[in-house]
């Protein structure tokens, strides 16, 4: 249900995606937030961010309908 990357396309930088759906099931988009590594610790970033974005993701697959 989300994607997280840790430093894997630049030092010291953090990303983690949601998906966003279509009626069909399809994946259409993304909602991603990147931030500096050092200062957000995975777990950090995955307790503070993961529900808001994919809140954030549900509200843009409805506006899809």
């Amino acid at each position: 249900g989300y994607a997280l990357v840790d430093q894997e396309l630049e030092v010291g930088l953090r990303s983690l995606a949601v998906p966003v759906y279509a009626p069909s099931g399809r994946v259409v988009a993304t909602v991603n937030l990147s931030g500096n590594a050092p200062r957000m610790p995975v777990f950090d970033m995955q307790t503070h961010f993961l529900t808001p974005l994919r809140n954030a993701a549900a509200e843009l697959s409805a506006y899809l309908r």
